[in-house]
């Protein structure tokens, strides 16, 4: 068959392999695949099910992968070992998508609404999810994108800090645009 959307979201620690999801059959919609970075680069199918998996994110140990799926009837966000992939543990309870670990790995995030939650995170034992982030923090203002079918509207530092997209609500889709006259006028002015 022929293949589809393919993403990737994640790299292992030791950037031997790169996690993916792809679209290549509308009975199991997106998968979950490995691509060997070194070696034979053979991919390999790692979740392929009648539901939905996404974005699948390799915790920073290497010994975890979170990822989103559909199988409860809503998107959620499950953690596996790794690469044993046994029985999958839930870490979301009301939805959730495109997750991200912490920097150390003793947490995970995850887009849900307009807000970013956190999960504590040890060795296979995950604490309640809680909100860490109100996307509508600023009277409505602005609206936290925390995820959209490409992927995560997000990430996390190495310092712990989050880069992140903020969408403007006043706008029904999100957009505004502006246009500068005689812009190059304008520029000379200043230099």
């Amino acid at each position: 068959g022929s293949v589809g959307m393919q993403q990737p979201s994640s790299i292992s620690p030791d950037g031997q392999t790169l996690a993916f999801q792809q679209f290549v059959d509308p009975r199991t919609g997106f998968d979950l695949y490995l691509l060997s970075l070194t070696g034979d680069r053979k991919v390999r199918a790692l979740l392929v099910s009648e539901h939905n998996e996404r974005l699948p994110v390799i915790a920073p140990d290497g010994r975890w992968i979170a990822y989103v799926s559909d199988e409860s009837g809503r998107d959620e966000v499950y953690a596996r070992r790794y690469p044993e992939f046994g029985t999958p543990l839930p870490l979301s309870i009301d939805g959730g998508d495109a997750p991200a670990w912490s920097v150390e790995g003793r947490e995970l995030y995850f887009a849900r609404e307009s807000g970013l939650f956190t999960v504590s995170f040890l060795d296979g034992r995950a604490g309640a999810p809680h909100r860490l982030i109100n996307g509508r923090q600023r009277g409505n203002r602005n609206t936290l994108s925390g995820s959209s079918q490409s992927g995560r509207n997000y990430d996390v530092a190495r310092d712990g800090r989050f880069l992140m997209i903020q969408q403007e609500a006043n706008y029904p889709n999100g957009a505004e645009y502006q246009m500068v006259l005689n812009w190059l006028t304008d520029v000379r002015a200043r230099i």
